[in-house]
């Protein structure tokens, strides 16, 4: 005889279905509960009670919820341990529903779409990637969508993925989009069971389809082509973007006018610095330890500004090689060390600013 359900687990179950792979954060009054496996794995993850409750008769389901005015750490903690969230919100008023409160997802959080400023580190891009494969040809796109920024860049005949590796190990992506049928295929399957940091996503094969590419994006930024952002032809970094347009299409459920561009990224203007030199530089990380303090970034990081000091972790891993370019940023500095009222002020200013960028 199957078990008598409450309207509330019905319900619940009904939105779990389509969210399956990630831990359900189900509004019920003030608290965000998880039921069954989501709340097993959540306890145990954030070390919180795990209690139960009766959801009809001989139905009594695990259960462990967070307060809603603090679920944000919660969340975060769970997007470190590689979890994906899902947010189930009341979207009607329950002093005026008529029966059951209705309720659906207005978002599914990743390590790759954070937004939430106190879940993100201020110094550091927090970049989604989307990565896709032509026989030797590499596509990707890479997005901070806390910020608006969004890139596209493809690598011509990468036979072993010398190339993308080094690109992954300069971008620090939190998020790599891939297609699930190359999850296990090189070059991923050896990346991903080398860097145990990196969290693969795998999508379904339509995401990554080439005939509507440049469609979607053009619908995105409501314009006939793309001509006008000054990008070349690359249809397998289109595939990429588009890719990583529906991912956020699907995960935000809501809008990204801010997204408003698209830029290529000419990987040329700069040097290539593979994981083993930045490490060996102790650009970013040490060479032993986490002790970040003696990294030449630690040491010139005089920055004022939040947006500076990502800057200024990009300009590190990423040296110039055009002579030209070198010698235009090299006069800045001539300027700001010579006119040291001007540099000052300007420092006083910029020390007052907010994070604009997000």
């Amino acid at each position: 005889m199957p078990k008598k359900e409450t309207p509330l687990w019905t319900q619940y179950l009904k939105i779990k279905k389509e969210y399956n792979d990630c831990i359900l954060f189900f509004r019920v009054g003030d608290f965000y509960e998880t039921f069954a496996d989501d709340a097993i794995n959540t306890s145990r993850a954030l070390d919180i009670t795990l209690t139960k409750k009766f959801m009809g008769k001989d139905n009594v389901v695990p259960m462990a919820g967070v307060p809603c005015h603090s679920y944000e750490q919660y969340v975060a903690r769970l997007i470190r341990k590689g979890f994906r969230v899902a947010i189930c919100d009341q979207v009607e008023d329950p002093r005026t529903a008529k029966g059951l409160v209705r309720r659906d997802v207005v978002r599914l959080i990743t390590a790759g779409t954070l937004t939430e400023q106190n879940l993100l580190d201020e110094t550091s891009n927090n970049y989604i990637m989307a990565c896709a494969l032509d026989n030797n040809d590499v596509g990707l796109a890479f997005a901070d969508i806390s910020t608006g920024e969004f890139k596209i860049v493809e690598f011509e005949d990468d036979p072993h993925y010398q190339q993308l590796r080094s690109f992954i190990s300069r971008i620090q992506p939190a998020e790599i989009l891939i297609e699930e049928e190359l999850q296990n295929r090189p070059p991923f399957s050896s990346l991903f069971r080398e860097k145990h940091e990196l969290i693969a996503t795998p999508l379904e094969s339509h995401y990554f389809t080439t005939f509507d590419a440049c469609q979607t994006l053009c619908n995105h930024f409501q314009t006939a082509t793309l001509e006008g952002f000054g990008i070349p032809e690359v249809p397998i970094a289109f595939t990429a973007a588009s890719a990583l347009l529906k991912y956020f299409d699907q995960t935000q459920k809501s809008s990204l006018r801010h997204l408003n561009t698209i830029e290529y990224y000419y990987s040329h203007d700069y040097m290539a610095l593979d994981e083993t030199t930045q490490r060996s530089l102790e650009l970013v990380q040490p060479l032993y330890g986490n002790d970040r303090k003696a990294t030449l970034y630690n040491i010139l990081n005089a920055t004022q500004t939040s947006p500076g000091a990502r800057l200024l972790k990009r300009i590190l891993l990423e040296p110039l090689v055009e002579e030209e370019k070198i010698k235009k940023r090299h006069d800045r500095v001539q300027f700001l060390y010579d006119n040291y009222l001007f540099r000052d002020k300007l420092t006083s200013l910029l020390n007052q600013f907010p994070d604009l960028e997000r």
